[in-house]
C-alpha cells in the first residue's frame, strides 16, 4: 500500500514538472541575472556578453522540448 502510494505521489509531482517545463522551458542564467551582459570587474561601465550565457540571459530547462517553439519562447 506504501509503495502504491508512493508511485502516485511521484507520477503526480513528475507531470506536474513536465507541464511547467512545457509553460515556462527557460530558466534566468544566474551570472548575469537575465540580462545578457557581463560588466567589467575594474571598469564597471565596460560591458560584454556574458560568458556563461552567451548574451542570451537565460538557459533551457532540464526536460524542456529541444525541438520547436514552446510557449514561452520568443522568435
Amino acid at each position: 500500500m506504501v509503495n502504491l502510494l508512493l508511485v502516485i505521489v511521484i507520477l503526480v509531482l513528475g507531470s506536474g514538472y513536465v507541464l511547467s517545463t512545457y509553460l515556462h522551458p527557460f530558466k534566468p542564467c544566474r551570472t548575469c541575472k537575465g540580462s545578457g551582459i557581463h560588466r567589467g570587474s575594474i571598469y564597471r561601465s565596460a560591458t560584454r556578453n556574458c560568458p556563461s550565457c552567451g548574451g542570451r540571459g537565460r538557459f533551457r530547462r532540464t526536460g524542456a522540448p529541444a525541438q520547436g517553439q514552446a510557449f514561452g519562447e520568443r522568435r
